[in-house]
């Protein structure tokens, strides 16, 4: 008899706790944070009954606020004291004063001076096996949890955790972690030297051999250990036949863009993400919201809420609950001679219709019920101030509610102008596959162009004429 499921969208660590409570022999933790008082007293609570507790997570200058690092610190201390086996993970990866949600070390512009690789979160007891997408602190956002009971899944990831642990934590010589074992001499040359100087591990990409690609399989991956999260991403984007939904917390990647895009063009499938207000990007909000617009005029459906941090792929054909974000970090990048720069994160994919059609229905309760896309967009900061000088140049002040509404008819202008140059540039593909040229030409798109004002707008000839006018060079 298969054992109990349950898959949830929730803004608690309910999960969590009652996973915990019911433990009676073990609890495995991984998390990138780890901050929760309350949970840290559970967890103290049942090492004081005898069952074995093992975390691993990050150390405590992971985090932003230096004055509660030091609280942090005593929490970890308390953890150890109390019998509980606290591993942190010293490895840091990339080029950290290029990144944006590293807070730790000295601050720069866009992010501390470190970027600790382990973003990983799940819990296992020998009752439960949670895939999940919170952090183990006290902020209370819409999260993910996927539960298991088989026991087949429970020691499954019970097994990932001691990979984690062994493959960063183990050992103190000369580093701990395995992965040192299976670097290039040149690389462990490298870390060694500077793990002599500062106590830390910066390791800037990993060889191509401990970043394959991999096929998607139910089961939990360590990425990008074993697949690369960019890969899975695209594959379950590909592979889909019905529709797709999407949960990050942000968005902002060239290439998810265009992964999407090209799946909007070239079929009919439903596309719909929940996703973080792109001005929360702080590489750059306003290119984050230009992917937002861009996915918009393709056809893709944008459901924007503030405090979304649950992370999910699904598609008619897999469920996938994991830490990646729809961000380069996350889901990884190449570097010179296929060197993989990229997060440590951990994905677990599912096949089974079952827990697919039961995320469906969620995912649409939770999309329905929040603001679309073009009124998230329009609805705060910077378009309200537009609207405010627009109108200032006709000599009026004006009301909040009028703003608001000329900053969202600003928002569907944009993402219809879009969704028009869309359409030209169709029609000039199709033009010049009529032709069996490879090439489109400046001829195909001034056709194209006619042709879209005549279907489109239904211009007569001398409106047309007046239009392609203002685009085209006279000749000399």
């Amino acid at each position: 008899m298969r054992k109990m499921v349950l898959f949830d969208l929730r803004r608690d660590k309910i999960p969590i706790k009652e996973a915990i409570n019911e433990a009676s022999k073990f609890i495995d933790i991984v998390s990138f944070q780890f901050t929760s008082e309350e949970i840290i007293r559970l967890l103290i609570d049942k090492s004081n009954k005898g069952i074995k507790v093992r975390v691993v997570t990050l150390p405590e200058d992971s985090y932003g606020d230096i004055a509660k690092r030091q609280t942090i610190s005593n929490l970890y201390k308390e953890l150890s004291n109390r019998g509980i086996e606290l591993n942190l993970c010293l490895w840091e990866v990339g080029v950290p004063e290029l990144t944006e949600t590293s807070m730790s070390g000295e601050q720069t512009e866009g992010g501390g001076n470190k970027w600790y690789s382990l973003h990983g979160k799940f819990v296992v007891t020998d009752k439960k096996a949670l895939a999940v997408s919170t952090n183990f602190t006290d902020d209370n956002q819409l999260e993910v949890y996927l539960r298991y009971e088989d026991p087949k899944i429970i020691e499954s990831f019970r097994s990932k955790f001691n990979q984690i642990n062994e493959l960063f934590c183990s050992g103190q010589k000369p580093l701990p972690g395995s992965l040192y074992d299976q670097l290039p001499a040149p690389i462990q040359k490298e870390l060694g030297s500077l793990y002599k100087i500062s106590k830390r591990i910066n390791i800037k990409e990993y060889p191509p051999e401990l970043a394959p690609d991999t096929e998607i399989k139910r089961g939990m991956f360590l990425s990008p250990f074993e697949g690369k999260a960019r890969t899975f991403f695209d594959r379950i984007i590909n592979q889909a036949e019905k529709f797709i939904c999407l949960s990050t917390e942000r968005l902002f990647d060239d290439e998810v863009v265009k992964v999407l895009l090209n799946k909007a063009y070239t079929t009919d499938i439903p596309i719909k993400i929940i996703t973080g207000h792109p001005r929360g990007v702080r590489q750059n909000p306003v290119k984050a919201e230009k992917m937002v617009a861009d996915l918009m005029a393709a056809g893709v459906d944008f459901s924007i809420i503030n405090d979304v941090h649950a992370k999910f792929w699904l598609t008619d054909k897999w469920i996938c609950v994991g830490s990646a974000n729809l961000g380069k970090m996350n889901l990884g990048f190449a570097k010179t001679g296929n060197y993989w720069r990229a997060n440590t994160e951990t994905l677990w994919f599912d096949n089974d219709n079952k827990i697919i059609n039961t995320a469906k229905e969620k995912y649409e309760e939770i999309f329905g019920s929040s603001k679309s896309g073009i009124i998230a967009l329009s609805d705060v900061g910077t378009k309200e101030g537009r609207a405010k000088d627009l109108f200032a140049l006709f000599g009026f002040k004006s009301k909040k509610e009028a703003k608001i509404l000329i900053a969202r008819i600003e928002t569907q202008f944009t993402v219809e102008n879009r969704q028009n140059i869309i359409r030209i540039a169709k029609l000039s593909a199709r033009l010049a596959e009529i032709e069996n040229n490879t090439f489109i030409t400046e001829e195909h798109v001034i056709m194209a162009n006619i042709l879209f004002y005549l279907r489109e707008r239904k211009h007569d000839i001398n409106e047309i004429k007046e239009k392609m006018a203002k685009i085209i060079e006279k000749q000399k």
